[in-house]
């Protein structure tokens, strides 16, 4: 793998492996980390070493073997990657202070125990270092270096807040709703409570003036709440602050007088605090023995939850040292308002909710309510070791997280206990989300609980009820923050389901910040609430990881014996699923792992079977066009590009091979599949590929310039295939010592023009660098996987813009009014380019320096005048209202770390309009042109298969303006340097015309690729003159003139191609019914009979599915339909036609 290398040794510690290696004298050290993730690239990830030891020698026994005792120790490390920078150093700092351990930059925060909670908590400490951020930019970016990133691109989002100390009052929020539908008995005893460690030297007064100043910042604490409303309260006195001597109670005693305190809060008049000092409190576990001084502080549950207890202990510390407090984030009130906006935003989720309720079998459960009602308490604790697996290996089977686990195991549980097989499960979360990108409650106190319902069915095997379960939660809309909005706010809200069964899972709690003022102590802070407090929920499910071990609380109305059989069944299913999971050979996705594919589980198993996938994407646009075309014409050999490069110096094959392979590692779009799979198009992103790499020796062949010639046809003539990567493939032919010819052949679906010198030139680096006994540098490409992640997330707004477009973009220009030829692909049959071929010119020194002036001037490019002049010509000759012409977008300008120094197919064709009926000026129109291709540009996602809608073609001419960034040669080449010559490039296209556009020197050249099949050369060179005339006039022209045209008669008249008119059945017959039937399904339009795909817009993607949809129904009765077959009869009633014509000759 690296030259450097003499010997190496691999062994087992402590479970991992550990590879020692010595180097070739004089070689320079590697880089361990880069080295063993190239090894990651082309090995199982069970045989990559977990470390790389260098040695100067191997120690050897008196007999010349190798001494493994004397291999030195390796002290393992958990972390991975260090900070490259200041940022990456303040925010790790952050990162390790909110998860309590050791890690990298390149560390998951989730895979290490980080969740929602703690996000929450680490963005607000990121704010505090006076970097913005959101919990949403946590959970997208998982890592600290790709947090960092993100945080370089994006600006500071101006948020909505309420400063000072408030007033006035405001309607309830859902959750507080809630509370007063449940009727509670003691409703002033329903509190949280917590003891925090005091640190030393604190007196009363201190403490009264803390808790003051955080009352006066923190408005929620101030809050009266009735049954119909809530205000703040401009004053507010602190109750009397008692001293509790733990030293004289015992541990009943304490728990009764905490109790006592907090039992008859008031929160219609304020009255919502409880608190008290606590003296002489002993410690349990390492710290037994121990006494501290401790704070009790309870508030009533109305006006706090989970996080609001982290941001109080961390202002209580603030205000102790004297800091002053940040400014204040968005208001509970205004929270308030974010919800009443979300409900009527997002009211279609109410479907959503209404379905979880249906089929539940609560009523089972009914039966073993308490005759008393009250709730049951009973306990579950799982081993340090059980829950060790269940937080980590356990989740790696299905790609789940914990509460994924304990849904499936509960679900199983109240199926095997005769309790139904589907539930109705309430979940709660923190409740904070983004559902408003003005509203920043990070920093704010208050009830922002948000619960939901769940529908969760049993499955007979682990496998298929873990998918389910994990799929359902996935489904959850915004982490359920909708449900109570909705249920509040909009009119049917009273019909959404309640549930019987309750679970809240915390996450992992770490103990270890008990030794810190201020941070809660491991003690019991009271009953916070009123046993008389009936619960409605018979399961109610409460807990996290403490100490290390899961520990779940039921606190239902299940009675006793039925509670306690439950939580053991419960134990002994999470331990059976636990060892389910860490034993299952092959990991499993599920179709949330690759959200908005809209894959069935199915489909995603067919799709991933028999290939180590690293993550699957939607296709790009021109992907799309690029797979449709190869199933129309299979043996074509468009988009296969060929190039030609010689090197005329010595050549390494085996070490330049070796380069080519680590570009297929590094870059992930080399390593993608084009395929279908639920009629969704997709790229399939393989962990590895092999490169195909040919060698031959023909250096003492006579005609081996034949030979190569002979083998560059037979590439040509042998189509790559687009579901086996890599889509590329080598020749190198050795025709002398310091002479090796090169042929690279890819697929366009992989590559754009900009990628190629990009690819090349790292490939070339790689190359030196192992030569010279190192390893090559450059990171893994991360920007063609965003670029995938980006193109889902603008769906959307492309989608709003391109349908603004649409009047625009009803009809493609006749190109016969130029060239005396329809070039329309269904009119002339021509699908692809039969004979590719160029004519090219250049505008005069003179024209071009003029043009350049004027480009200036307008502030615009000269290839944008180039592409105007075209429009106009176009205008001229055709005299229709509307040009449209393909325009490439280079895809390179997209908000994407690294994208202009990566490789794959950025680039995509889309109409570019330009309306002739006009009353601006020339130097007005073409200004409307660069702001329709800024655009364009900026909305350059989108799927151009769904703006053609079923047609042919969209555009007859399609605009390139060649600016990627070209190498310079060097001046002096260094040591094991390759500097390629390139010959011929061979690259055929589909459009029957290409107008390219480049800069050579001085001047601009003006190139026409065309189809001279279907072109008469002579008529494309006159073509050709046309343009470079149009463009010389829009160069020294008065463009204060009009920009309207006036028509031209072409000097050549269309040949007109006749079409027969296919006769067709008008109603459809008893036995086309299932043909009609599946049309209609694929399609999703009924009453098809006689309308064409065209008509219907049926995209080309969807044609495909189509057409497999077919085969798979009709393929055993009749012959396979080919795509060409489909589009020669696009209606049910003309391939119904044609089948009865095929028929009848067969029977004759």
């Amino acid at each position: 793998m690296c030259p450097a290398i003499r010997q190496i040794k691999v062994v087992v510690q402590e479970g991992r492996l550990l590879t020692y290696a010595c180097l070739q004298a004089g070689a320079r050290e590697p880089d361990g980390d880069a080295l063993l993730q190239r090894a990651g690239e082309c090995l199982p990830e069970y045989m990559v070493p977990a470390r790389l030891c260098w040695l100067p020698e191997m120690p050897l026994t008196p007999n010349g073997k190798l001494d493994l005792r004397r291999l030195p120790a390796i002290v393992w490390q958990q972390s991975k990657g260090e900070p490259q920078n200041e940022l990456e150093q303040t925010v790790l700092a952050i990162w390790q202070g909110v998860l309590k351990q050791p890690l990298g930059v390149e560390d998951d925060f989730f895979r290490l125990g980080g969740d929602s909670i703690l996000s929450i908590q680490l963005t607000t400490r990121l704010r505090d270092a006076g970097l913005h951020c959101s919990v949403k930019d946590v959970f997208e970016a998982k890592t600290v270096r790709r947090l960092c990133r993100q945080l370089g691109q994006q600006q500071a989002v101006s948020h909505r807040s309420e400063q000072g100390s408030l007033t006035g009052e405001f309607p309830l929020h859902p959750i507080q709703h809630w509370f007063f539908e449940q009727g509670f008995a003691k409703s002033g005893h329903w509190n949280q409570g917590v003891i925090l460690r005091l640190p030393a030297g604190v007196d009363d007064e201190d403490l009264r003036g803390w808790l003051n100043a955080l009352r006066q910042h923190h408005d929620a604490l101030r809050l009266a709440v009735t049954p119909t409303s809530q205000r703040y309260l401009a004053e507010l006195p602190l109750p009397p602050l008692p001293t509790l001597d733990a030293a004289n109670l015992d541990e009943a005693e304490l728990q009764a007088r905490l109790t006592e305190l907090q039992g008859e809060l008031d929160p219609a008049s304020g009255h919502t605090l409880a608190w008290a000092r606590l003296r002489n409190l002993s410690l349990e576990g390492d710290r037994e023995g121990e006494t501290v001084e401790g704070l009790f502080l309870a508030f009533h549950h109305l006006v706090i939850d989970a996080v609001s207890w982290r941001i109080l202990a961390e202002d209580l510390a603030r205000v102790s040292r004297g800091e002053p407090l940040p400014a204040k984030g968005s208001s509970y009130r205004q929270w308030g308002e974010g919800l009443a906006a979300y409900a009527k935003r997002e009211e279609d989720q109410l479907g959503f909710w209404l379905a979880q309720g249906e089929g539940s079998q609560g009523h089972l459960l009914e039966a073993a309510r308490a005759t008393d009602g009250r709730a049951a308490a009973s306990l579950l604790q799982l081993s340090q070791e059980t829950t060790a697996r269940l937080i980590d290996a356990a989740n790696q089977a299905y790609f789940t997280r914990v509460p994924d686990l304990l849904l499936a195991a509960l679900t199983r549980t109240l199926s095997e206990l005769g309790y139904g097989s589907r539930h109705c499960v309430m979940l709660e979360g923190h409740g904070r989300e983004a559902i408003d990108a003005e509203l920043d409650v990070s920093r704010t106190l208050g009830w922002f609980t948000s619960t939901y319902p769940l529908a969760l069915a049993d499955a007979k095997e682990w496998d298929a009820l873990v998918c389910a379960t994990k799929e359902q939660l996935r489904a959850v809309p915004d982490k359920g923050v909708g449900f109570n909005a909705l249920r509040l706010h909009h009119p049917r809200g009273w019909a959404l389901p309640e549930a019987l069964i309750v679970f809240n899972y915390l996450g992992v709690s770490h103990q270890g910040e008990a030794a810190q003022p201020w941070q809660p102590l491991p003690l019991v802070p009271g009953a916070p609430t009123s046993p008389d407090n009936l619960p409605r929920e018979l399961v109610s499910l409460h807990g996290g990881v403490f100490d290390g071990r899961l520990t779940l609380r039921q606190v239902g109305a299940l009675n006793q014996q039925g509670s306690d059989a439950l939580m053991a069944r419960l134990a002994d299913n999470l331990t059976a699923l636990v060892e389910h999971c860490c034993n299952l050979k092959a990991p499993r996705h599920t179709p949330s792992d690759f959200p908005g594919l809209g894959l069935s589980q199915a489909g995603l198993d067919r799709v991933l079977s028999g290939r180590e996938v690293e993550t699957l994407l939607p296709m790009t646009s021109l992907q799309q066009s690029m797979f449709h075309h190869r199933a129309l014409l299979p043996r074509d050999h468009a988009y296969h590009l060929q190039t030609e490069m010689d090197y005329h110096q010595p050549l390494d094959v085996a070490v330049y091979r070796q380069a080519w392979q680590g570009q297929i590692a590094r870059w992930p779009a080399l390593r993608s599949e084009l395929v279908l799979a639920d009629g969704v198009a997709l790229q399939r992103i393989l962990k590895r590929a092999e490169l195909p790499f040919h060698y031959e020796d023909l250096s003492e062949v006579e005609n081996a310039e034949a030979r190569v010639q002979a083998y560059r046809e037979q590439d040509l003539a042998r189509p790559i295939p687009l579901e086996q990567a890599p889509l590329l493939r080598l020749a190198c032919f050795k025709l002398a010592p310091d002479h090796h010819k090169v042929i690279f052949s890819a697929h366009h679906g992989v590559l754009d023009g900009w990628s190629g010198p990009v690819l090349l030139g790292s490939l070339h680096r790689a190359y030196q660098a192992l030569m010279n006994g190192l390893l090559p540098q450059g990171e893994p490409d991360t920007a063609w996987l965003e670029f995938g992640r980006h193109i889902a997330s603008q769906a959307r707004s492309a989608e709003a813009y391109w349908q603004g477009r649409g009047e625009l973009l009803t009809k493609p220009n006749d190109l016969a009014c130029l060239f005396g030829v329809t070039l329309d692909a269904g009119s002339s049959g021509h699908h692809t380019q039969q004979r590719p071929a160029v004519r090219a010119t250049a505008l005069s020194v003179e024209v071009a320096t003029l043009l350049a002036h004027r480009a200036r001037d307008l502030g615009v490019t000269a290839g944008l005048l180039a592409q105007y002049a075209w429009h106009r010509l176009l205008a001229r000759r055709s005299d229709d209202a509307v040009t449209l012409v393909g325009n490439v977008t280079p895809g390179r300008d997209y908000p994407i770390e690294g994208i202009t120094a990566s490789v794959g197919l950025y680039i995509n064709s889309l109409p570019l309009a330009l309306a002739w009926r006009t009353e601006l000026t020339l130097a007005e129109h073409i200004a409307r042109l660069q702001a329709d291709l800024m655009a364009l540009n900026e909305h350059g996602t989108q799927s151009l298969a769904a703006l053609t809608k079923g047609r042919a073609r969209l555009f007859q001419s399609l605009f390139v303006f060649e600016n990627y960034p070209m190498p310079a040669a060097p001046a002096a080449p260094e040591p094991h340097q390759l500097v390629p010559r390139f010959g011929t490039v061979v690259e055929k296209v589909e459009l029957p015309l290409s107008l390219v556009v480049s800069s050579r020197g001085e001047t601009l050249q003006l190139r026409l690729e065309f189809d001279g099949e279907q072109i008469p050369e002579a008529r494309a060179e006159a073509v050709l003159a046309d343009w470079l005339a149009e463009l010389d006039w829009l160069a020294q022209t008065d463009l204060s003139q009009p920009a309207s045209v006036v028509a031209v008669q072409s000097p050549v008249m269309p040949q007109v191609v006749a079409t027969r008119a296919e006769p067709s059945l008008a109603q459809p017959p008893a036995e086309a019914r299932v043909l009609v039937a599946l049309w209609e399904r694929q399609c999703g339009v009924p009453g098809i009979w006689q309308q064409t795909l065209c008509e219907l817009g049926v995209d080309s993607v969807q044609q495909l599915a189509l057409l497999a949809a077919l085969n798979e129904v009709f393929g055993q009765e009749r012959a396979q339909l080919t795509l060409q077959t489909l589009k020669a009869h696009p209606s049910p009633s003309r391939l119904y036609g044609h089948w009865l014509v095929r028929q009848t000759e067969a029977a004759l």
